[in-house]
């Protein structure tokens, strides 16, 4: 029976892996654009079809139908959507009260980087506020008066997926005289949201670029007990099967591989998941930890050759960048969607083919010593770096619209979650998001605060 499971999983990981074909993608792009222009004057929400078909062709990777006139086309319809009067139709789900409030509050989901000055009741001097992951921005529109917030506050946005005609990110254009700066690491995405020409403000820095180098370090006398590491949660999207293939090709059953769960991740897939592993027979090779602290996960790296990414879209994600500070190697796929590959170099690691996978790992089971990857990090994507890069743009925008700005923000990092960097001091006396939910509740319709913005 767990090797019927095992194949089940195996030809649903082959289908999953199929959905990225350009063919596909092109092909239901196609679909759900015809089927936009068929119901957009009689349904209202029809622009959704519009979003679906522009993720199709993002999530191939692409460049030629990310160019394509099927995309222009598409991306066309959108621009005019997003500029008619009313509500867009780009209008989220909800999520459940609880969750939404408790992710936002508990995590936290939001951080104030700057808090505004106000004098008698009026705004001087805005604030600065982040939020982070696309499901949060989601749970604050929910529970907060956006258009009360952007008269204090420039928002700032770090998406947790990439492909960004979506919802959750689109619903804030309807701010239109408020500039939102947006993270986009992914290249298509930072254009996408560019030929948009709306208040939406992309920048090329992501998760990536907001790791604690004090958490993820060198440590010393560590054996490298594993030859790679992979943090991935049971999800196909991760793509185990790949690694397992791989470990069997390999034919070494001396060659260990530790995996890390992280302690959010879902158990759908993990039976599946770990039937493939036997029914590839590589159980033996393979170590799982789960639910593991930052400083664990940081002493996993530094016992480990090489840090693997074997998916085909994330996020700006973190782990990769994470595995460099604790001068640990990164491979990943050339044709990864939503990651820096610029941060890929002679320095801090490499980006493959998919078939040179087990080749690969042959390579860095004897030449990890000639990556120094955290001399790099620490030169390029440290908060101390990032931080300033984005005041800069801030205080640019602020300057553009003649607003005040008379000092800077302070910083944050992951790890995992929304922290004042490099310690909680720096953000004594700021607003929490509880306190913004508290001083800026949603009441009343949308239409009658877009009249007030």
């Amino acid at each position: 029976m767990r090797y019927v499971r095992a194949i089940a999983y195996e030809i649903k990981s082959r289908l999953f892996d199929w959905s990225f074909a350009p063919i596909v993608g092109w092909g239901l792009a196609c679909a759900f654009f015809l089927a936009f222009l068929a119901l957009q004057w009689v349904h209202g929400r029809a622009v959704l079809l519009l979003q679906k078909a522009h993720y199709l062709l993002f999530r191939t990777g692409s460049l030629e139908l990310a160019n394509s006139p099927l995309n222009r086309l598409i991306e066309a319809a959108l621009k005019r959507s997003l500029a008619q009067p009313g509500e867009p139709g780009v209008m989220p789900g909800r999520l459940q009260a609880s969750d939404a409030r408790q992710a936002l509050t508990t995590l936290p989901g939001g951080l104030v980087l700057k808090g505004p000055h106000l004098e008698s009741g009026r705004v001087v001097e805005k604030g600065v506020l982040l939020l982070k992951n696309t499901q949060q921005f989601r749970a604050f529109r929910q529970f907060a008066d956006v258009a009360s917030v952007l008269r204090e506050y420039v928002l700032v946005l770090e998406p947790s997926w990439s492909g960004y005609a979506q919802a959750d990110i689109l619903y804030f254009t309807r701010f239109a005289h408020h500039p939102v700066v947006v993270m986009a690491t992914d290249e298509q995405d930072y254009r996408f949201l560019d030929r948009l020409e709306t208040n939406l403000v992309p920048v090329s820095f992501g998760a990536s670029d907001w790791v604690d180098p004090s958490v993820f370090h060198p440590l010393e006398a560590r054996d490298k007990h594993y030859d790679a590491v992979m943090v991935a949660r049971w999800s196909i999207v991760k793509r185990h099967h790949v690694l397992f293939r791989a470990l069997r090709k390999l034919g070494d059953g001396s060659f260990r591989v530790a995996l890390l769960a992280p302690y959010w991740s879902a158990d759908t897939d993990r039976r599946s998941i770990e039937g493939l592993m036997n029914f590839y027979g590589v159980t033996k090779q393979v170590t799982v930890f789960d639910d593991l602290t930052p400083v664990e996960v940081n002493e996993i790296f530094n016992r480990s050759k090489v840090n693997l990414l074997l998916s085909r879209q994330e996020g700006s994600n973190r782990s990769l960048f994470e595995g460099f500070f604790a001068n640990t190697p990164g491979l990943a796929f050339n044709n990864n969607i939503g990651l820096p590959k610029s941060y890929f170099n002679g320095q801090t690691g490499k980006l493959i083919e998919e078939h040179q996978l087990a080749d690969e790992l042959r390579y860095f089971r004897e030449h990890w010593q000639d990556f120094e990857p955290r001399a790099w990090a620490q030169a390029h994507i440290t908060p101390d770096i990032t931080t300033p890069r984005l005041g800069s743009l801030l205080k640019k925008l602020a300057q553009q619209r003649a607003e005040v700005w008379t000092h800077d923000i302070v910083a944050k990092c992951n790890g995992p979650n929304l922290r004042y960097y490099p310690a909680p001091e720096v953000g004594a006396g700021l607003p929490t998001i509880t306190d913004l939910l508290a001083q800026h509740p949603r009441t009343g319709s949308y239409s009658a605060r877009r009249n007030a913005v």
